[in-house]
């Protein structure tokens, strides 16, 4: 198994997404419209029929997220009345949807997330509910759901093994505690990869491992860092995550180490700021129009294609091809922490100007010019403010990568609550920085000192 992915020779398809987050209480019909759309491109965008729809996790977002049960007007008061309703609405949105919006012969395969499940709480209502795709429950199409997996004694555990045309699938679910997740992994791995070396094995879980993806660093728990180290073992792995509704076009959406880590982006909405806390007054940082996952197809020899897909614009980002797994490894060569020494930094035009304006006593706006050069790898500006006491410096997201098709946006720009006031500021310095944090040349404004 070796070669070029063959687009004429597609053996297995999967739709991929994460976060759907349908919602029972404030804009539930938004988040199921968003989905039913995005199911539809993902058939529109393959060019075979989709043999399974795999889900990372959060599926609804109240169940196991008591902040996102919604009291009120509307709701009363009543937390457990109100809880049950939601959700309920929740999981029946999620039966319609299986049982009308995704093609019988489909197989259905996921994990759950943390507005889910924690420690495999409800682990027994979702077998159950998504075992009843009918508003009845009569349980009939419990096949359905599960007729690819092979140990159902797991699943009531949080933890799946499934097949789907000869390629095995790992989910496993939020766990505090990976002891026994990690002894379930090694256990199917060692079995899967010893008979079958040069295939790929997906691992379906709703968080990141550290030092993979963007905001694959962001607190992430201690199960984190067990998972991580078992997967390093298996070069055949393919690990699909969610959780931080990051974003699929940028260079660290896809990172390979000892194994490959994909992120599958969010069907619900794109929050880009999640990993960088240094941010001030961020608005608009959150975007909920924004809808994007993943399709992705293994031809006759193993290789993989994983198309990006722009739900919400219907459009294809440029795919990412990895050969099939091969002894040497070299098929983790492509993606890898090394593209950093290569990226194409993100420039600002020679005659680029900052802007500050004073909009009230303490509280100063700067208008950073777009960068001019590889503009769409703009993340995030680096910004420090001088006065004769000392400086501050922060960052700001930029808007190229919150918003990358607003063809709208002439200029980025930041109010922030300044340390300093407009008055006392002498001199700012802004440099563009892309994913890696590599720093374009800097543009400065100073101002006269004697008029301070």
């Amino acid at each position: 198994m070796s070669g070029k992915f063959n687009p004429e020779k597609i053996a297995l398809t999967l739709s991929v997404m994460t976060d759907m987050h349908i919602s029972g209480s404030w804009y539930a019909p938004e988040s199921e419209e968003k989905m039913v759309k995005a199911l539809n491109f993902a058939r529109q965008s393959a060019k075979n029929p989709i043999d399974a729809y795999v889900f990372a996790g959060d599926f609804g977002d109240c169940m196991n997220s008591p902040p996102n049960v919604l009291l009120g007007e509307k709701w009363g008061t009543d937390y457990d009345k109100a809880f049950k309703e939601q959700s309920d609405r929740e999981f029946s949105t999620w039966r319609r949807i299986f049982r009308e919006e995704i093609e019988p012969e489909a197989e259905i395969i996921y994990a759950l997330g943390n507005h889910d499940s924690i420690d495999c709480n409800n682990i027994d209502r979702y077998i159950t509910e998504f075992s009843s795709l009918y508003e009845s429950g009569d349980g009939k199409n419990a096949q359905r759901m599960y007729r690819t997996d092979l140990d159902l004694d797991s699943m009531t555990k949080g933890m799946r093994h499934c097949v789907c045309k000869g390629y095995h699938f790992l989910c496993i679910d939020v766990v505090t505690d990976a002891t026994e997740t990690v002894e379930f992994l090694k256990k199917n791995l060692d079995e899967i990869t010893t008979k079958e070396p040069d295939k790929f094995v997906f691992v379906v879980w709703h968080y990141k491992t550290p030092r993979t993806l963007l905001a694959s660093d962001r607190q992430p728990p201690e199960a984190a860092f067990q998972i991580g180290r078992l997967l390093e073992n298996y070069p055949q792995v393919v690990l699909i995550t969610g959780h931080t509704h990051t974003p699929i076009d940028n260079d660290k959406a896809i990172m390979q180490t000892g194994y490959t880590s994909v992120e599958a982006a969010c069907v619900s909405y794109i929050a880009p700021c999640w990993d960088y806390g240094e941010m001030l007054n961020m608005t608009g940082a959150i975007k909920y129009t924004a809808s994007e996952g993943l399709l992705m197809e293994v031809d006759e020899e193993g290789n993989l294609r994983i198309g990006r897909l722009d739900y919400a614009n219907r459009r294809t980002l440029e795919p990412w091809e990895i050969f099939a797994p091969k002894p040497d490894k070299s098929h983790l060569k492509l993606y890898g922490h090394d593209r950093r020494e290569t990226a194409r930094v993100p420039q600002f035009a020679d005659d680029a100007k900052i802007k500050l304006e004073e909009i009230e006593e303490k509280v100063t706006k700067i208008t950073i010019p777009k960068p001019t050069v590889n503009g769409d790898k703009a993340f995030r500006y680096h910004i420090v403010v001088q006065d004769i006491l000392g400086y501050v410096s922060f960052f700001k997201l930029s808007s190229l990568y919150c918003y990358p098709q607003a063809e709208e946006f002439d200029t980025d720009y930041l109010t922030a609550q300044l340390p300093y006031r407009y008055s006392n500021i002498y001199k700012v310095s802004v440099t563009v920085q892309d994913v890696w944090y590599n720093d374009s040349k800097p543009i400065v404004l100073f101002r006269d000192w004697s008029k301070i």
